[in-house]
């Protein structure tokens, strides 16, 4: 049987997104990306995901800016260039 290779939605198409909080928790932002959240808090440590907001042991995310990195696609510059 052939497997669909038709494109996937991005992972938050169909959500409105405006009913998102300003501050996003780890379970939401590993919804919104379709990663475990061992991989949200492992990717923040590494300082892979944008828009971290540390309040005193809480870890929270910057919705508007997640969300404007998904939308760029890319991941932000840790100033290396890989070679």
């Amino acid at each position: 049987m052939p497997h669909d290779v038709s494109p996937r939605p991005p992972p938050f198409a169909g959500v409105d997104l405006s009913a998102l909080p300003p501050l996003l928790t780890p379970d939401e932002v590993a919804g919104l990306l379709r990663k475990s959240l061992k991989a949200v808090y492992a990717m923040s440590e590494r300082g892979l995901l944008p828009g971290v907001i540390r309040r005193r042991s809480r870890l929270l995310f910057d919705r508007d800016v997640v969300l404007g990195w998904l939308n760029e696609g890319r991941a932000p510059s840790t100033g290396r260039t890989g070679r």
